[in-house]
């Protein structure tokens, strides 16, 4: 199931937009009543102007637009991460997953092994053979002035 900004990959509840809405029915709630914008931030200890905010927009959905739109970095991944760790429960140790997920991922390095991202260890690709280096380098005796 793919996200709609107010349920995640797997369909329950976003925190962010549950809090909004329970937020924005307890201002309008308290509005209703009388009270004074000042009061509803102290009671809820929320800042003045989210209170102003939720009070000024009747709708909660235009309060959501900026949450229920936005994009994070790992949107593209998240369905293989939850798909992935679904299988996590009690009757399956997390270390009997953690190892196949390493077995996956070094399978993947694999079969990219000839790119030049996975190449080799990092030392490797940083330290360069004293050979190459004189190689590609001008001769160290010669001497511009004469």
């Amino acid at each position: 199931m793919a996200p709609d900004g107010t349920t995640d990959v797997n369909g329950h509840p976003r925190r962010i937009v549950a809090g909004i809405r329970e937020r924005h029915q307890t201002v309008h709630e308290l509005l209703s009543q009388g009270s004074p914008l000042h009061g509803i931030s102290r009671g809820l200890q929320l800042a003045y102007y989210a209170v102003r905010r939720h009070a000024r927009i009747p709708d909660v959905d235009d309060l959501l637009v900026k949450v229920t739109s936005r994009r994070a970095l790992l949107d593209d991944f998240k369905p293989y991460i939850y798909k992935r760790f679904a299988g996590l429960s009690q009757r399956q140790p997390a270390k009997s997953s953690v190892k196949s997920a390493t077995r996956d991922f070094e399978a993947i390095s694999v079969s990219s092994a000839g790119s030049s991202v996975c190449s080799g260890s990092p030392q490797s690709r940083l330290a360069a053979p004293a050979d190459a280096q004189a190689a590609q380098s001008p001769a160290a005796d010669h001497d511009p002035s004469g």
